[in-house]
């Protein structure tokens, strides 16, 4: 598997995990989503260690002044339902194909660092 590198560029130029994600298809039907997918994409909390849906909801819940602040949440926090509901029906593809080009930019942006997450302790 060859790795593609991007062209040396400044770190602004890069796009973050919201860019990345927003042009993931959403496989629901518009006039009846109460949450916007990039809004359950973002909340997403498997990133930050969570297992499941209900932890999912948790995170969001727990988070909530700091999520409202950046992202439009009309309704509230998805349900733990709705996360379930969501994921089966995204694209798999699409999903590691948006991933993946998040992954490269923290990659690109910040060479030679582990992104390990900051709970881990790192190897003696």
């Amino acid at each position: 598997m060859s790795v593609t590198a991007f062209p040396t560029r400044s770190v602004s130029a890069f796009p973050t995990l919201v860019e990345c994600l927003s042009d993931l298809p959403d496989p629901r039907v518009e006039r009846i989503c109460l949450h916007s997918l990039l809004a359950i994409l973002v909340i997403c909390a498997v990133l930050c260690g969570a297992d499941g849906w209900d932890d999912m909801n948790a995170f969001g819940i727990a988070r909530r002044d700091w999520l409202q602040e950046r992202l439009d949440l009309p309704n509230g926090i998805p349900s733990a339902d709705m996360f379930r509901r969501v994921f089966a029906r995204l694209d798999p593809a699409a999903l590691q194909s948006c991933f993946r080009l998040w992954a490269r930019t923290l990659h690109q942006t910040h060479p030679g660092r582990s992104h390990r997450p900051r709970w881990q302790s790192a190897a003696p």
